[in-house]
């Protein structure tokens, strides 16, 4: 994400250009120095700018998207596929159950607002006004908590504006370039899915 701030936070200015990652294991978000990664930085420490403590939310961030201004990130709080067979192949072992969906600023770390969906999300993607997203609910912990519904979100009010069915574990979602449409895929049943923005549940 680009920005034009030279504003201090702590020590150091940010960065002219952020690199933002979900550091799952280490329940935060950290944010880089691209530059820094540009020019050789081989490790987290060499070009780190910040970190953002999300040890509040269990077990710990596992995709985000940024909003266009580069000011916030949309975060899946979510145990994903880790407490399954990918996570025991993975070393994960016991995974803590929880899951939210948070949108956070990037410049102090502030809650702007937490999402009630039905099932939590995995996977996020805003769009380009930065009004709007769209999650894929793949669900928690287990086979109690299969989820099986797309979420499109209001980021000015905090609000889900709408959820409908889609099938077992949708795992990411994405937008065509000029948002017409939604294509979803389901882990647990392998499909893929594409609607119309529109009118997601009549196509």
């Amino acid at each position: 994400t680009d920005s034009d701030s030279t504003e201090t936070t702590g020590e150091a200015p940010r960065p002219e250009r952020l690199v933002v990652t979900a550091d799952w294991l280490g329940q935060r978000l950290s944010l880089l120095d691209y530059a820094a990664l540009r020019d050789g930085a081989t490790t987290r420490e060499e070009a780190l700018w910040r970190e953002i403590d999300l040890s509040t939310w269990s077990p710990g961030p596992l995709e985000l998207a940024l909003t266009p201004d580069g000011q916030s990130a949309l975060v899946s709080i979510s145990p994903g596929f880790f407490t399954g067979t990918i996570g025991n192949l993975l070393g994960a072992g016991d995974v803590p159950a929880g899951g939210a969906l948070i949108l956070v600023e990037l410049e102090t770390g502030a809650l702007i607002h937490e999402f009630a969906t039905l099932y939590t999300p995995m996977h996020p993607v805003i769009t380009a006004d930065g009004l709007s997203a769209w999650t894929a609910n793949y669900g928690g912990d287990g086979p109690s908590d299969v989820g099986s519904t797309v979420s499109k979100l209001d980021l000015v009010s905090g609000s889900v504006e709408l959820e409908f069915e889609v099938g077992p574990r949708p795992e990411q979602i994405d937008l065509s370039p000029d948002e017409s449409l939604a294509i979803v895929s389901s882990a647990g049943d392998g499909a893929i899915q594409l609607f119309a923005t529109s009118a997601p549940e009549a196509t």
